[in-house]
């Protein structure tokens, strides 16, 4: 077996997480063997105790150096910290600590090369991130609109 496709078996292990793991990679552009060094960031707006199990499913793959947690629910990441990741990941299931900032940091993040992985309701109107991650075309969808965005993404 060689390492890509051992890369999609741990993937595959990773049951509801693993579009948002692919998507990870897909983002990092690099084939698993070169992933030893990779820092990625996983920011949640959650449940601990659903932060804390992403964050050990992914570190559970071995194809990070490292994965680090930060809670958006009281904080929000300067773009000096996010710099320091080849990759964040952003979700929330409850408001932000400050949607316009982290939008603004994320643009700015995206804008210097880094990558950027949106997931589950961190597009949805009034837990969205804002600023100018959404208001500047940084977002590779365009978003519908009502409750989950029922008129679809295209």
């Amino acid at each position: 077996m060689n390492s890509r496709s051992g890369a999609a078996e741990r993937v595959k292990a990773l049951g509801l997480w693993s579009g948002i793991l692919a998507a990870l990679l897909a983002l990092m552009l690099t084939s698993p063997s070169s992933l030893a060094g990779t820092k990625i960031l996983v920011t949640g707006s959650d449940y601990s105790a659903n932060e804390n199990d992403f964050v050990s499913k992914l570190t559970g793959t071995g194809l990070f150096s490292q994965v680090d947690l930060m809670d958006l629910q009281n904080t929000t990441p300067t773009l000096a910290q996010l710099q320091q990741y080849a990759a964040v990941l952003v979700w929330s299931d409850f408001n932000l600590w400050d949607a316009t900032t982290l939008g603004d940091n994320l643009a700015s993040y995206v804008s210097g090369g880094g990558g950027v992985v949106v997931a589950n309701w961190a597009l949805q109107d009034g837990l969205k991130i804002g600023g100018a991650f959404d208001s500047g075309g940084y977002l590779s969808v365009t978003l519908g609109s009502g409750y989950l965005n029922q008129s679809g993404l295209t």
